[in-house]
């Protein structure tokens, strides 16, 4: 299935990465674990040379904020946890929500 994530096409940019024989398309939704996370380097690899990396992960951004919730994968060169880390240091920075602020 593809999706289209605003402007930019993520899976066919990595499409083109396992077409051309440098990725396996499991590695964008890697597994828990040590094992998983040698699997991420890999796509993360890929990610760091990919022409659309910084519009995947802007549109990965927009799409979670319009949904509500973050999707597992790595889109745009960040894992899920990274993506969350740098949603959360976003809203702290601008005096939003945080956990920390919400118990006091």
């Amino acid at each position: 299935m593809t999706h289209d994530y605003g402007h930019i096409n993520r899976e066919a940019a990595c499409h083109k990465a396992v077409v051309a024989g440098t990725a396996n398309k499991d590695w964008w939704f890697p597994g828990p674990g040590p094992a998983g996370q040698v699997i991420a380097q890999k796509a993360v690899a890929i990610c760091d040379r990919c022409p659309v990396k910084t519009p995947c992960l802007q549109a990965a951004l927009a799409w979670e904020r319009r949904a509500g919730y973050t999707p597992t994968g790595i889109f745009g060169g960040l894992s899920a946890n990274q993506r969350i880390a740098m949603i959360g240091s976003r809203r702290a920075a601008q005096g939003g929500w945080t956990k920390r602020n919400a118990l006091v």
